[in-house]
């Protein structure tokens, strides 16, 4: 009650200004009428900055919280994985031959397109590590851009060679037992036809 009534007090000090006079009885003096034109610009200067702070609120609000959660950029409504696969594993296969990579492109990447729209290009990284390790070893500044179509509700599936930092071949590692984990980028909307 007390931190209420003591920044309405503030609120109140602020709004009427340093050029305050109350209300103007008869007859009115041309100082009077002087300082009740100055209070009333101060209201409007005090009334402008507040429906602009109001404003850059909004915006603020929008573009920080309200646009990513309701319309979420394409790169973020795209699933991407990443796994190592050179086509030697043997697997149960039922009906179909299963897509599969080979030994000179053995990372597979899948990306799933969860959005509404045709997803036209995608670019994404693949950070690989050892297993518990939190060194990226793969080349830096390594990227790729996959330019398949994918349809809402479609998966594409990629094999792409992954290169590892120089350094790296100076110990044994087996690329077969390293962490693949894929990012996006950036993704844009197909603008042809199909």
């Amino acid at each position: 009650m007390g931190l209420m009534f003591t920044l309405g007090r503030f609120a109140r000090k602020i709004w009427n200004g340093p050029f305050y006079i109350g209300k103007v009885t008869r007859p009115a003096s041309v100082g009077d009428v002087l300082m009740k034109l100055l209070e009333t610009g101060w209201r409007f200067i005090i009334l402008l900055l507040g429906v602009l702070a109001a404003g850059a609120a909004s915006v603020a609000t929008w573009a920080e919280v309200i646009e990513p959660s309701f319309f979420p950029p394409l790169e973020k409504q795209i699933k991407i994985s990443a796994h190592w696969d050179d086509g030697k594993a043997t697997i149960a296969t039922v009906g179909e031959k299963p897509f599969r990579c080979s030994p000179d492109y053995p990372v597979m990447v899948t990306l799933e397109n969860r959005s509404q729209r045709t997803v036209g290009e995608v670019e994404f990284a693949v950070d690989a590590r050892e297993v518990n390790r939190s060194t990226i070893l793969t080349e830096s500044g390594f990227s790729r851009k996959a330019d398949s179509i994918i349809k809402p509700g479609y998966v594409v599936r990629q094999c792409w060679s992954v290169p590892l930092e120089s350094w790296v071949s100076l110990t044994p590692i087996d690329r077969s037992k390293l962490t693949y984990d894929a990012r996006i980028l950036w993704a844009t909307e197909f603008g042809g036809t199909e």
